[in-house]
């Protein structure tokens, strides 16, 4: 799933189903201006993020570094706060 551009204003908190199938997500040039949502427990099998120059705000979301098979992440260009966590895979 990938989109590219516009300004859009999300409702918050995000709910989605379960997206079991999706493995990649790409998002860029949103011009956001809010937080990141706490729902990537969508996203069992993401493996793939990259959400650069959507001016996010806060911090990042501690649901994200729970996201067992995500591989690739790409923050750039937002307004996050925090670290990048450490995750160990067995």
């Amino acid at each position: 799933m990938t989109s590219y551009g516009d300004n859009y204003e999300l409702p918050l908190p995000i709910q989605l189903p379960v997206c079991a199938s999706i493995e990649e997500l790409s998002f860029s040039y949103f011009d956001v201006n809010h937080a990141m949502a706490e729902c990537w427990e969508a996203f069992p099998n993401l493996k793939s993020l990259s959400m650069p120059h959507n001016d996010f705000t806060g911090p990042i979301p501690d649901s994200l570094w729970e996201s067992v098979n995500l591989e690739y992440l790409d923050l750039w260009d937002n307004d996050l706060t925090g670290s990048f966590q450490r995750v160990e895979r067995l």
